[in-house]
């Protein structure tokens, strides 16, 4: 499932859980959410989704229907030290989307591919 960028706009206007999607300098999607009471914890974790095509925003529309991603499947382990590498490096990954809405300028083929989002 593939939406433009208006209508993702709309979409994580609705997500009421902290997030962040990150787009690392590979193209890799990865999206991170974090817990209700401690906006540093993260719950979920899921990488690759330059992969899947429509994988990620179909994730996204989940959460804005309030879904639980802590019960979601995730192949990734140690979701908190993940995360805590990402944020670790200064350079060689961008936040394309969080709870602000969608970051275009920030972002590389593949946040812009899933995203609808034209090259600027």
């Amino acid at each position: 499932m593939c939406i433009d960028s208006r209508a993702m706009q709309l979409i994580l206007k609705r997500i009421k859980k902290k997030f962040v999607i990150i787009e690392d300098n590979g193209g890799g999607l990865t999206l991170v959410v974090f817990d209700d009471n401690d906006s540093n914890k993260v719950v979920f974790l899921r990488t690759g989704y330059e992969y899947i095509l429509g994988l990620l925003t179909s994730d996204m529309i989940e959460l804005g229907n309030d879904s639980d991603p802590s019960t979601w499947y995730s192949c990734e382990e140690n979701l908190q030290r993940i995360y805590n590498d990402f944020e670790s490096h200064e350079c060689g990954w961008e936040v394309i989307a969080d709870n602000k809405g969608l970051h275009p300028h920030k972002m590389g083929a593949a946040g812009r591919r899933e995203f609808g989002v034209e090259k600027e």
